[in-house]
Order: structure tokens, then sequence, then C-alpha cells
């Protein structure tokens, strides 16, 4: 729900913004962009103007949530994407203005004629605009990861900082079988298959996407976000029940049913903004190596879910879940021992 609250607001700010800025270069007289309507205050037609810029974002708002519960189980291009939802938004805005001048002017006859009138030309050109900028931007925050787009923007991580992160080694099991049995483009076909049931658990859980390596993605949350409500946990186990729900399916396409199998760790690490022909966000520190090295004992000892022991401490108790104390073991690259613990659903339901 929250999500879907951010979303709205988002786009009712940017078609107020966008809605406002037209009034602005109108008022200013630029006709080589908009037609001149000067003729009373900037502030009357600021005034005119929010009503319009708060229903359409919210209308936009409402289609954009509908339009992406039906791509989060089809996978389309940038570019697609981009043009596509742009498009539906100037119909929509066709079918909206036109009828609007119909009712006003009482006439079918006057609402034709508006359709070719300069204005609406002017005002489909900078509605294309606007609407490409949006969905442009929306889906290079979608390609980042919520919220990394805007850290790269401000330069959050351009000089290096700390954080108190967790971190998720998700890996599939059995990946080498997998591979054997199918081709390579079968195999790959799988892997984003897998990969696209990320993102609505990703999203209601508040984790990103760190990297993906091969068969196994690296998710990460700060400490707070994470363990608020448990959610680096639920996040695993809504993602596992995903692909259990699609098993009849994973078996009819793929003559198998992908498992996943996790390591998660918590830790400081230092972030910062790396290279210049392809930057991206990286984090250093010990707690990626201790997660990934948790995460390859799984097999060992048969468990879904291992997590470290600083980690099980921070944990609040919640009747939903169990943690209980599996070995002290020695990581590849950690001097001593190390605490590990599994994690798994008690089948009593947490609040």
């Amino acid at each position: 729900m929250r999500s879907v609250l951010k979303d709205l607001l988002i786009s009712v700010i940017y078609w107020t913004f966008a809605i406002s800025f037209s009034v602005t270069i109108r008022f200013l007289g630029m006709e080589w962009l908009l037609p001149s309507v000067a003729d009373k205050p900037l502030g009357f037609y600021y005034l005119v103007s929010l009503p319009g810029g708060i229903l359409g974002g919210l209308l936009f708002g409402l289609i954009e949530i509908f339009d992406n519960k039906i791509r989060l189980k089809t996978a389309r291009s940038f570019g697609y994407v981009v043009v596509s939802k742009t498009a539906i938004y100037i119909i929509l805005f066709f079918i909206v203005s036109f009828f609007a001048s119909w009712i006003g002017s009482g006439s079918l006859s006057i609402a034709i004629q508006w359709l070719y009138a300069k204005i609406t030309i002017n005002n489909f050109i900078f509605f294309t605009f606007a609407s490409l900028l949006f969905h442009f931007f929306k889906q290079m925050n979608k390609k980042f990861g919520p919220g990394i787009l805007f850290k790269y923007l401000t330069g959050k991580y351009f000089t290096p900082i700390e954080e108190d992160r967790i971190f998720m080694f998700l890996d599939l099991k059995s990946s080498t079988t997998i591979a054997e049995k199918l081709s390579h483009v079968r195999y790959s076909q799988l892997l984003q298959e897998c990969f696209a049931e990320l993102t609505q658990p990703l999203l209601t859980y508040k984790g990103q996407i760190y990297q993906y390596v091969g068969d196994e993605a690296v998710i990460t949350w700060e400490k707070d976000q994470g363990l608020e409500n448990m959610n680096c946990f639920k996040f695993y186990f809504e993602y596992i029940n995903r692909l259990k729900q699609k098993k009849d399916y994973f078996i009819s396409t793929y003559g198998v049913f992908p498992e996943f199998k996790a390591g998660l760790s918590m830790g400081l690490v230092t972030v910062a903004e790396v290279g210049e022909l392809k930057t991206e966000i990286a984090y250093h520190g010990d707690v990626l190596n201790t997660a990934a090295r948790i995460q390859g004992y799984c097999n060992k000892f048969d468990k879904q879910l291992l997590i470290s022991d600083n980690l099980a401490q921070a944990l609040a108790e919640n009747d939903a879940f169990i943690v209980q104390f599996v070995e002290e073991v020695e990581l590849r690259g950690k001097e001593g021992q190390t605490k590990i613990y599994s994690f798994e659903e008690s089948g009593v339901k947490g609040e």
C-alpha cells in the first residue's frame, strides 16, 4: 500500500508541475512553445491548473499502478515500455480533452474543430514531451533500482561513505545439473523468469538488487529497513512462495522446478560510486564475503536460509519464525569460528 501511495504522489507532483510549467511559458508569451494566455494574473492560471494537475496525476498514477501489475507478468524492452505508455497517455489526453470541449461548448462540431486548432497541436507536442520524459525517468529508476537513480543524480556516493547494511546471497540450487539438462538459451530463459519474480517482493519489502552474478542475485537493505517488520526474511519466503505458485508452469515449460537457497549477514560497508564508462554503486566490506560463505553451507546442513550470528542477535522475537543455532564453522577468508543460524517459518501467522 505504501508503494502504491508513493507512486500516486509522484504522479500528482510531476503532472501538477508539468501543467504549471506550461502555464508559465504561456504567460511569458513564449508562443514558439505554446500560445500566450497572459490576459490575467499568473496566479489565476496556477489556481485554475492545480485541480487539473492533481486529477490528471491521480488518473495517470492509477493507470500506471494497474499497468505495472500486468507488465510484472510479461517482460518488455525499455523502449517499448516508454513508447507504449506514452501512447496510452496521449490517447487518454485526447479523449478527456475532446469530451471536455464537447461538454463545455455544448457543440460536437466545435469539439471536432478543436482537434485541429493550433492550441491543440501545441498541447499535443508539450504533452508528448512531458509524457516521454516521465516514462523515461520512471524506467531508468526501475532499471537502476528504486532510489538508485536519485543517488546518482545527487552524487551521494561520489565520495565513499560507510553504511550499516544487510546482504542476502540468493542462489539457485543444483544449478549445474539444471544447466546441463537445459540448453544455454533455455537455461537463460529460466533465470530470466526466476529473477523477474523478484520484482514484487523487492518492492513490498524494500530490498534493492546489488548484482546478478550468473545464477545468483545479491540483494541488500539498509539495516533499519531490513530489520523493520522482518523485511529481509519475509522477502525470501514471499519469493519462494511466488515460485511455488508457478511450480506446474516451470515443470511443464522447463522440466524442472527452480529452488533457491540464501545466506544473510549484516555489517558495516563502504559504499562508493566506481567506474567512468560503466558506473555502478559498489559495496566493499567483509559482510559480503560472510553472507556468500554462509550461503555455501545451505547444502551441507540441508537448510533453505542461513544467517550470521550478529543478524540473529539483532532480531526481535516473532512467533512467525524459528531461529535455531546450527553450528560454528570456518568461513574461507575469515579467522576463527563463525556461528551460523537457520531461519524458518513456524507456521504461526505473525503480526
